[in-house]
């Protein structure tokens, strides 16, 4: 859903509100997962009442699309659809509409002409167009291989096929989720049967079950894929079949078109045509070409051709040759210069600043000024929607610098934006039919019919989820990519965010027309005195707004808004009206209801530059007398109510701030929300309270907090139907107590043993500086239980005079070794030469399992002053983590002076070999994905890898280059052998094998684990290969070892791949990965699903804004929930709870601490270390500091909520 719901077309859906009769009226119309029942109330005409009745779309999307309610019951008329959660607003708007059509006839019987039934259930297998891939095999390696595809559904056919003596033998369907009326296993055998007997995916499908047909041949060729012989030619290994070529008549057909339709041909393969393509008529013919590979392997390919009658439009589409060449002798002066346009929100600018130099762009940056001017607006600050959209709009500008193709990429974009204002220009002002549509298709386009299937508009596209917008989009994409031949990577690069693609690609493409052709280079807008408040009927004053225009010779004028025609300016509305000073605001004049307020823009015709200003809002008279005028905020234990700061009328993402001084009462404890509301005639107050629609806990964050919350409730006749996204902060700077949000680790102790300062310390990871301990509840130290930990309760107070409580699970044990008593030191020499002193540098790689953040200390170093083959002595001191040591003898073996720098490198630093190198994987499913190149790129076996992780050049400064000789094998994670070179200063040479570990893509924030099956029962298997994950994956580098939490999404990966990125499926409180088939009733705790993805290795930055490294799952049903019970606790493990608690509560001392960060003499600490963790036993008691989650919308985590109620079931204890 996540890609859909963000990549249908935002647009406006309008209403007849004339003539109601009074009652309640059913309307219907489609969401995202099916219909959307809602149910109006009218009185007097008037709607009072609007309420969804049933729906199956999904939370958090469905959540935000009702917002739109509100504005049905405020009068509004002509509605904008919800930015984010397009379908599900739509359908709601559209089920509205339908009932007021029956409020206006005074009919509430159902409509024959809408069903009650979801699209899905339309006869479906000739409903969803899906590409059939024909392949012939041959050298397969024997072995039995799982493929998938999407048949009717997605993800819904799964296969075994066998191969045996290099051929397909046997085909089993195993998972069949496309109905068994259409698809079943007899008609799975007769497609085995052609398969086996073809050896070839190029059969035929089945009549009547044609989409589930080419689904289970699909699924054929995605097992096959893994049973390609890696040792066979280049050309046997290249078994892909070509797409089919769309050409006009007389065309003749160019390279590029023939490398479009050959799937995955590496980009090195030379073309020859063999046979051309007859073009001189419509219908069905063929190409045949020679491919020659890299190794000089051949294959003759036949292509099929469509060849089709040339579309004469009004609207004249480049040539994918003309396209390309845009690129050529483009000339633009060096400067930095400005450009707007916008993307999927049409009323938010996307601004970017453009650096050229020597003729090419050398960089693009946002200019987040611009984005902050605006107010009122969802994502604040953002691209678009923030997340997914922020990160494409990167993507774009990325493949402009990188590539250097700017005209073509711009013109790629800004093409089907331009085309399709064109169709929706011819359409406007007529009926919406199929006909008019299809008309004006082939007025602007020439035809209405696109691509190899012939597609085009039919009446499912003027209603509900499959909207006219999406689908002419869709078409002229189609059309672009299939007939005209432009290629595709671009378009792939930005799938789910392609209207945020072009707008940056068109505000591009504004600065780089200053850059040619105008003597500005930049104009922004004050409209810091510009009224934005207005009531109907008053009249608009544009008199205050100026525009400040910056000249290329580095001068500016300041344009006042009665100069506007002077210098070609004109304030617009969203429709591209002029607005003038002086008008009267009111419906008549505007073309909408006052309510929906009035969106304007400064526009420069000539150079289509632009600028927006905040949006006007226009108060009604309206019949309700209530108004929303605040949000207040308590603990859920708590009695009393506290005001917030922040509440806006104008936008559903409250961002609202508390003091300090209630921040401080309610960091981190339960929380619930009301709304204030006051009858504007009587100043009566009422309170209604602020509903978390699944129920969840919520836990206060004053740093990044973020809620999700409803009301729905009805007061004196009129009801409030909003939800509210709340955003929680603190006034003023954070305090350090709330952005601290380390979980401390398990404290051991020896029996008897003191707890120090900077024992405590060890446990508590990133704490700052100056930072005082205070115990406020200790344990007893005399009391030895390996088990059962003891709660030590300590206060932090930080150096801003903020204070935080934390609880430490202390252990204590008979007796805890030391991480000096545990570490053996395995004898070896070290090897150096006659006159070179040993160094730390030696040493760092030395030890054998030496344990991360041990410090070494040379204490007497060896005598290297005289060639030794036998060895002299030198001491070292290791200092661990827990601060014990331990002194080492070293035997140094002193050889004599070496012959060049090769071979004194090679003597001293025999243990280089070992040394292991890390670089990330680029598995071939992956590895070419254009999102995907600046990671595999980034994380080469390369000169700069080898020497972060070697150290190379700080070992020896005498190195010169470091060359690649031999590349390690990425295809797969796990440990490879790379070689490489180093040339010294002196010219002598030294060849290196290296230990090379391929590891998972980095990944900075997992932001959604799904299932594609959707509801279980107790009782069930839990399908570990129905899950897929979206995620952000770094995709550079920054301080020259550490990736940045930037970078590209990679949405839907498949179970099968989550170990590429690192990701395990695990129970959340213990992190055990969970094995699949694991029976559902196990898998539950406090009546919910404690399953989730972690990525142990998460890229994690100290600013609170990283993602989290455990993810909830997000969209399963239990149905049977309630019949769950709880598993008993063996009594003897509750006497131990039980006893442990009281002892803690008959300890109440408080022991103030200083906070030097180093304290001496502590020896008795046990390194907190993963085998020692206190969560094999299950009852892990650690009270964990409530982190947001980015998929929770600010809830905490199910971990911290079970945390909490593990800890009151203590106490009841």
């Amino acid at each position: 859903m996540f890609a859909k719901q963000t990549s249908a077309i935002a647009g406006k859906v309008g209403f007849n509100r004339n003539n109601l009769k009074d009652g309640t009226f059913i309307g219907v119309g489609y969401g995202y997962n099916g219909p959307i029942k809602v149910s109006i109330s009218i009185k007097n005409g008037v709607i009072y009442d609007a309420r969804v009745i049933s729906h199956s779309d999904d939370y958090p999307y469905f959540t935000w699309a009702k917002s739109v309610l509100n504005k049905v019951i405020n009068g509004s008329s002509n509605i904008d659809t919800v930015s984010g959660a397009t379908v599900s607003s739509r359908g709601i708007l559209n089920a509205v509409k339908d009932a007021l059509r029956k409020a206006s006839n005074g009919n509430n019987s159902p409509d024959i002409n809408i069903s009650e039934e979801t699209e899905q259930n339309i006869p479906r297998q000739n409903s969803r167009e899906i590409e059939q891939i024909k392949k012939y095999f041959k050298g397969l390696k024997d072995g039995v291989y799982i493929g998938k595809s999407s048949g009717y559904y997605t993800n819904s056919l799964e296969v075994q096929v066998t191969v045996s003596g290099g051929k397909i033998t046997k085909i089993e369907l195993i998972k069949n989720n496309d109905d068994k009326s259409y698809f079943d296993n007899q008609k799975a055998g007769l497609l085995e049967s052609r398969i086996i007997s073809n050896q070839s995916t190029n059969i035929d499908t089945i009549s009547g079950a044609t989409t589930s047909s080419k689904g289970f041949i699909n699924a054929v060729v995605n097992a096959l894929e893994k049973a390609v012989d890696s040792n066979g030619s280049d050309a046997d290994k290249y078994i892909y079949s070509p797409k089919t070529i769309i050409v006009e008549v007389g065309e003749t057909i160019g390279l590029q078109k023939i490398r479009n339709s050959l799937e995955k041909l590496p980009k090195d393969v030379q073309i020859n045509i063999k046979n051309n393509a007859d073009t001189s008529s419509t219908g069905n013919t063929k190409i045949v070409v020679e491919l020659i590979f890299k190794d000089k392997s051949k294959k003759v390919v036949e292509i099929p051709v469509l060849v089709n009658d040339k579309a004469d439009g009004i609207f004249k589409f480049l040539s994918a040759e003309e396209v390309k060449n845009l690129d050529k002798n483009i000339n633009y002066p060096d400067g930095v210069y400005y450009g707007d346009s916008y993307g999927f929100v049409s009323n938010k600018p996307i601004p970017v600043k453009v650096t050229i130099k020597n003729n090419k762009i050398e960089d693009i940056e946002l200019v987040q000024e611009e984005l902050d001017r605006l107010k009122g607006l969802t994502a604040p600050g953002k691209i678009d929607d923030g997340g997914v959209f922020q990160d494409k709009f990167y993507t774009v500008i990325n493949r402009i610098k990188n590539m250097q193709n700017i005209e073509s990429l711009i013109y790629k974009f800004e093409v089907l934006r331009t085309a399709a204002g064109e169709v929706m220009k011819e359409a406007q002002g007529k009926e919406q039919t199929v006909e008019v549509y299809r008309a004006a298709l082939d007025k602007v386009v020439g035809k209405h019919n696109f691509g190899k299937w012939g597609l085009t508009i039919d009446q499912s596209h003027l209603t509900g989820e499959r909207n006219i917008h999406d689908r002419i989009f869709t078409l002229l994409k189609i059309y672009v990519r299939e007939e005209l031949g432009y290629d595709g990577e671009d378009y792939d690069a930005v799938s789910g965010a392609t209207f945020t693609a072009t707008g940056t690609a068109t505000s591009i493409k504004n600065a780089l027309l200053k850059a040619k052709k105008f003597n500005f280079y930049d104009m922004r807008v004050d409209d810091s005195s510009f009224k934005t408040s207005y009531k109907e009927g008053d009249k608009l004053n544009l008199k205050d707004l100026k525009v400040t225009i910056y000249k290329k010779n580095n001068k500016k004028i300041t344009v006042s808004y009665s100069d506007f025609d002077k210098y070609g300016l004109k304030v617009i509305n969203d429709h591209k009206k002029e607005i003038k000073d002086g008008l009267v605001l009111n419906k008549e004049n505007l073309g909408h209801n006052v309510s929906d307020g009035l969106k304007l823009r400064i526009v420069h015709e000539e150079s289509n530059s632009f600028k927006f200003l905040n949006t006007i809002l226009i108060s009604k008279n309206m019949n309700k007398n209530f108004e929303i005028s605040g949000i207040k905020i308590k603990a859920k234990d708590g009695s009393e109510w506290y005001d917030t700061n922040g509440y806006n009328t104008t936008d559903f993402i409250q961002d609202i701030t508390v003091s300090k001084e209630v921040a401080k009462k309610l960091n981190n404890k339960e929380i619930e929300f009301k709304i204030i509301a006051k009858d504007k005639k009587t100043s009566e107050e009422i309170e209604i309270p602020l509903i978390q629609s699944q129920n969840k806990t919520l836990i206060a964050d004053f740093v990044s907090g973020e809620y999700t919350l409803d009301v729905i409730e009805k007061y004196k006749g009129v009801l409030f139907n909003n939800t509210f996204r709340i955003k929680t902060k603190v006034e003023g700077e954070i305090p350090k107590a709330f952005l601290y949000k380390e979980i401390p680790e398990t404290l051991i102790i020896s029996k008897g043993a003191e707890i120090t300062d900077s024992k405590i310390r060890s446990v508590l990871k990133n704490l700052p500086d100056k930072t005082n301990i205070s115990i406020l509840k200790e344990v007893d130290i005399n009391k030895a239980n390996d088990t059962i930990p003891q709660k030590l309760l300590i206060k932090l107070s930080f150096d801003d005079g903020s204070e935080k409580e934390l609880e430490i699970d202390v252990i204590v044990k008979e007796k805890v070794n030391t991480m000096a008593d545990k570490y053996v030191y395995k004898e070896k020499d070290l090897i150096t030469i006659k006159g070179k002193e040993v160094k730390l540098s030696h040493l760092n790689n030395f030890f054998d399992d030496l344990p991360e953040g041990t410090k070494i200390e040379i204490i007497e170093n060896a005598n290297v002053s005289e060639v030794n083959e036998t060895g002299t002595l030198m001491k070292v001191r290791l200092e661990f983590t827990d601060k014990s040591t331990k002194d080492i003898s070293i035997n140094v073996i002193v050889k004599d002076t070496a012959p060049n720098k090769a071979e004194e490198f090679k003597i001293l630093y025999p243990e280089i070999k070992n040394e292991i190198v890390n670089v990330v994987v680029k598995d071939p499913k992956y590895g070419d994905k254009e999102n995907f190149a600046e990671t595999v790129k980034w994380g080469a076996f390369s000169d700069f890898a080898i020497n972060r992780d070697l150290k190379l050049k700080s070992r020896s400064s005498d190195i010169s280059r470091i060359e690649v000789i031999q590349e390690p094998d990425r295809s797969k994670l796990g440990n490879q052998k790379g070689k490489i070179k180093l040339s010294f200063n002196d010219g002598s040479k030294l060849e290196l094998e290296i230990s090379v570990k391929i590891v998972p893509y980095p990944v900075y924030r997992i932001f959604r684990l799904m299932s594609n099956k959707t509801q279980y029962d107790l009782q069930d298997k839990f399908n570990l290969n129905d899950l897929k994950v979206t995620l952000f994956m770094s995709n550079k580098l920054e301080n020259e070892s550490d990736w940045a939490t930037t970078g590209t999404p990679i949405l839907n990966i498949p179970y099968s791949d989550f170990h590429l990125f690192g990701i395990k499926v695990v129970d959340l409180d213990s992190k055990k990965e969970i094995e699949n088939d694991s029976i559902i009733s196990s898998l539950i705790k406090n009546k919910k699903l404690s399953v989730g993805a972690y990525c142990e290795n998460l890229i994690q930055k100290n600013d609170y804004e990283s993602g989290n490294k455990l993810v909830e799952i997000f969209n399963i049903k239990i149905r049977n929930i309630d019949e769950w019970k709880e598993p008993e606790k063996n009594l003897e493990e509750n006497k131990e709870i039980k006893n442990s608690v009281e002892s803690n509560k008959n300890q109440d001392s408080e022991k103030v601490m200083n906070s030097k960060k180093e304290t001496k003499n502590v020896d008795e600490l046990e390194n907190a270390s993963a085998e020692n963790k206190i969560t094999e036993t299950g009852y892990t008691t650690k009270e964990k500091v409530s982190e947001t989650d980015s998929n929770n919308l600010g809830k905490p985590s199910d971990d911290s909520v079970q945390k909490q109620n593990f800890k009151i079931n203590e106490k009841e204890d």
